[in-house]
């Protein structure tokens, strides 16, 4: 079998439930290298927060409304972008080649097969974000509750097609991360007839813990702001919310990266080159 060989299959129909079941046992299965491979963008991440919006209530009060606002906020989502996308690479590899990139305790690269992955992630982001940003404002500029309907209407259009055009093309991110074909056009066509069936393995894998986020930040909003209130000095339990939201917001990634990985195996035949190892999970 030659390296890394695509064969295309697009009448191949993506098993749902057996993919996002792939997905949850290898990442449970795989928890020692997930806080290894997650260590330091999860540290990268903490510390981004804090040097954007500081470390006192004061300093996160002073920030909405302030004249940089927009800066930060581009700033902290293009850092956590490139964060994230130095941890997905390195979860695909492990997922579809078996073994990390080096025996490390902690491991963090960013070379050409993350900037390739950089370029496919701002190209698919920036549309969400040119949305997002343009429903806010049309929806500032209008009178009355009737003039308002119409940019939410197209707003949310453009999102489904948006999110449509993402999970179609979602195979050329683990084709990337392994050095295959990096086609749009493939892409697009290796997920024909089963688009539906990998929305919904993404929905199985991300929106549980999206919930888990959400009862997380409200357990923390009814424990800990109680007890610190305003105070100055509440560098500890913040940091401590914002680094348990981003272990669960990284696990979270792990399962999703994973089924992307098992289903770019199942509907391209890829195959790993035969040096690096069987990856631990079944192929079909």
């Amino acid at each position: 079998m030659s390296d890394s060989k695509i064969i295309g299959r697009p009448l191949i129909k993506l098993p749902l439930w057996r993919t996002a079941g792939n997905a949850y046992g290898f990442v449970f299965r795989n928890l020692e290298s997930f806080f290894v491979l997650a260590a330091i963008p999860l540290a990268l991440t903490v510390a981004l927060w804090f040097l954007l919006y500081g470390t006192s209530s004061q300093s996160l009060q002073s920030f909405v409304g302030s004249s940089d606002a927009d800066v930060r906020w581009a700033a902290h989502l293009f850092g956590e972008i490139v964060i994230w996308v130095v941890f997905a690479v390195a979860w695909h590899r492990l997922v579809l080649l078996g073994s990390k990139e080096s025996d490390g305790f902690v491991q963090f690269r960013f070379g050409r097969r993350e900037f390739a992955y950089l370029l496919y992630s701002m190209l698919f982001a920036l549309p969400l974000v040119f949305v997002s940003l343009a429903t806010d404002q049309l929806t500032s500029d209008s009178d009355g509750r009737s003039a308002a309907l119409l940019p939410l209407l197209i707003a949310l259009a453009a999102l489904v097609v948006v999110v449509a055009v993402v999970i179609r093309c979602s195979l050329l991110f683990p084709a990337v991360a392994v050095d295959s074909d990096r086609s749009l056009a493939m892409a697009w066509v290796q997920l024909k007839g089963s688009t539906w069936r990998m929305a919904g393995v993404q929905v199985l894998t991300f929106a549980p813990f999206i919930i888990a986020g959400w009862i997380f930040t409200a357990l923390v909003e009814d424990l800990v702001t109680p007890r610190f209130g305003m105070a100055d000095d509440y560098l500890f339990p913040a940091s401590m919310y914002y680094l348990g939201y981003q272990v669960v917001s990284f696990f979270s990634a792990a399962l999703t990266v994973s089924a992307e990985s098992f289903a770019f195996r199942q509907l391209t035949g890829w195959a790993p080159p035969m040096s690096s190892g069987r990856p631990d999970a079944p192929a079909k």
